[in-house]
């Protein structure tokens, strides 16, 4: 049977009428209390009846709460006053309210509580208010976090610290609902010594209700009290056993007075007699294989300095980066095109928590390092000559454009592989000159803004030495290249030089002055029209590594500050530069010996055959 359609059109406009207004007045509701999102009972694509009662329950009794009604008539008076966003009912309100209910309830309670039970106007007045305050605290103590899962607190204290103030006023409400001393209310919801005979009759729900808010405050206390900040572990491991360990590493942290318990040293390659060594110098170093390191490394989760072979470098830094473990790790990162091609793109998440270490950038040239990026962080290692102005970029600016540079690394037998040190650094398979030593002057010259991405390779001579322990590998490198400044840039590494041609500086002319970088003595000198001066690291550092490591267990002990303070930027260019510079993997290198070896160490004056500056 259908209803005639004119009883339907009736019916129909009745219900939207009925829909319309009922609409209305549930977002009249909503205006004076927070009805729960849909999200906060519809879970997956099920809901739960028992939630959508719960959270819409508590809704409603909090639209009878007076101070509610206070916040919405709050709000839109301030509303009227201003056309900015709704007005923020401060916590302060809701104290100076509860404040108030609990000096009345207080009052009334205790004064003259026999005549409040003859009064048909204050019994519904307590009644609401006691509903109030059961209210307040499920709701801003536990069904808030569910049904506004977005609000913020100015401070964990705001509100949790009005609990007692709550409970003191409900306490003095149901004493006089129940017509009982406070005290005897106190303890029938808390429980205590008071006894069952003074406790309100009938009070098993002030029981119920002590339990739930027994939990509610424990269950806020967990998550609202402030946590214990602790810093990072000053406990710290060392992967690798080689020469860097041995000779710079370990040598650094005795000069730096580190105890030796504060750090341990894992390879997996150690014999009976190096094992013996390392424990008469009262060293704790442990021979595992790799699968055991790992293991370790998990089990620990202390900082690790990786100190290996560069190509283990990469499989360290993932585990550790999928860890979230600190970690410093020795330069180059790599020396693998692939590998450089995926630190560029994932730098970010590789190095979170890791630090590119280098000993030029941030030891032997942190004061030309510190010229150009003054970081609060290197400031402790450094001495400055009086007359330096404060203002560095002042010095910069003033030294005008670069005409000319020339960095140079060139050692001697003694600074060189030898059959049983550091061979494996002379093989480009592994890393070779190319990435062991040569990018040493790359990362100087950029530290110093030195464009060498858009640089003209204008020569390259490759060299090997003739008597070298590993034969027909490079062992010197010497480029010069032009800026689009036509600044010529002049970068040599070599191994195995005469004495009469080791050298380690570097040398940069500008238009207005000039700086000299002495890495021996780890002293910059400045010249220009008007500044002469130094910046040398300090006589406590001096020791080779101890800033470096210094720097290392800064942040493996207090992670990073506002910006990172190591090598990574510089070091990720380099090796891209590198890797994108084909003449430096295809040319053939020269045979040399003492006699020969400056014919390629390329001067840094074209018109000079000595490398000189004139």
């Amino acid at each position: 049977m259908t209803l005639p359609e004119t009883i339907r059109e009736k019916l129909e406009v009745l219900l939207g009428w009925l829909l319309r207004t009922l609409g209305g007045v549930w977002r009249f509701i909503g205006t004076i209390t927070t009805f729960p999102p849909r999200s906060s009972w519809y879970w997956g694509d099920r809901n739960s009846m028992l939630a959508w009662a719960l959270f819409n329950t508590v809704a409603l009794v909090r639209f009878i709460s007076p101070l509610q009604w206070w916040k919405r008539l709050y709000r839109k008076d301030w509303s009227n006053r201003s056309s900015s966003k709704r007005p923020n009912f401060h916590a302060l309100h809701t104290e100076r309210y509860f404040v108030s209910v609990m000096i009345v309830a207080v009052a009334a309670a205790n004064l003259f509580p026999d005549a409040l039970k003859y009064s048909p106007f204050v019994m519904p007045v307590v009644i609401l208010l006691t509903i109030e305050t059961i209210g307040w605290i499920f709701y801003y103590l536990f069904v808030r976090n569910f049904v506004e899962p977005d609000y913020t607190l100015y401070h964990r204290a705001e509100y949790f610290v009005l609990l007692p103030v709550v409970v003191v006023a409900q306490i003095a409400l149901l004493s006089i609902l129940y017509e009982s001393p406070m005290v005897n209310v106190f303890f029938a919801i808390f429980g205590g010594g008071a006894g069952e005979d003074a406790s309100p009759q009938g009070a098993w729900e002030l029981r119920l209700l002590g339990l739930c808010y027994l939990a509610l405050i424990i269950g806020n206390l967990r998550m609202m009290y402030p946590e214990t900040r602790f810093k990072q572990t000053t406990v710290f491991s060392i992967i690798g056993y080689g020469d860097v360990t041995r000779n710079r590493i370990l040598p650094a942290l005795k000069a730096l007075e580190v105890p030796g318990r504060r750090y341990d040293v894992m390879t997996d390659e150690l014999s009976n007699a190096e094992l013996g060594e390392a424990a008469l110098a009262g060293l704790r170093v442990q021979g595992a294989p790799p699968a055991q390191i790992e293991k370790q490394i998990k089990a620990q989760r202390h900082p690790v300095y990786i100190a290996t072979p560069t190509p283990s470098h990469m499989d360290y830094i993932q585990l550790l980066a999928d860890e979230g473990i600190r970690f410093v790790v020795e330069k180059p990162i790599s020396a693998h095109t692939s590998e450089i091609a995926q630190l560029k793109r994932r730098a970010a998440v590789l190095f979170k928590d890791g630090f590119a270490a280098s000993y030029y950038t941030l030891e032997k040239s942190l004061p030309l390092t510190y010229l150009y990026n003054p970081h609060r962080s290197y400031l402790k290692y450094l001495e400055f000559s009086e007359g330096l102005p404060k203002e560095y970029a002042s010095i910069t600016r003033e030294l005008g454009a670069l005409e000319a540079a020339r960095i140079e690394i060139l050692e001697g037998p003694d600074r060189s592989p030898s059959h049983d040190r550091r061979l494996w650094t002379l093989d480009p398979t592994k890393s070779g000159e190319l990435y062991e030593t040569f990018i040493h002057t790359v990362t100087v010259a950029l530290s110093a803004e030195v464009d060498l991405q858009r640089s003209n390779l204008l020569s390259l001579n490759v060299g090997t030495f003739r008597n070298s322990p590993k034969k027909g590998c490079p062992t010197l490198y010497s480029a010069v290249l032009e800026t689009p400044g036509q600044a010529r840039i002049v970068l040599s590494s070599g191994k195995y030089m005469p004495e009469a041609s080791c050298r380690r500086s570097a040398e940069f002319v500008f238009s207005g002055g000039r700086l000299t970088m002495d890495f021996n003595a780890k002293r910059l000198d400045i010249k220009t029209p008007t500044v002469e001066g130094h910046i040398r690291v300090r006589d406590e550092y001096q020791c080779n590594y101890a800033v470096s490591m210094s720097l290392a267990m800064d942040f493996m002990q207090n992670g990073w500050s506002a910006s990172r303070f190591d090598d990574l930027d510089n070091q990720l260019e380099a090796l891209s530069w590198l890797v994108s510079s084909s003449p430096f993997h295809t040319q053939p290198p020269t045979l040399y010996d003492d006699e020969d070896v400056e014919r390629l160490v390329q001067p840094m004056d074209p018109a000079s055959q000595t490398g000189v500056l004139l």
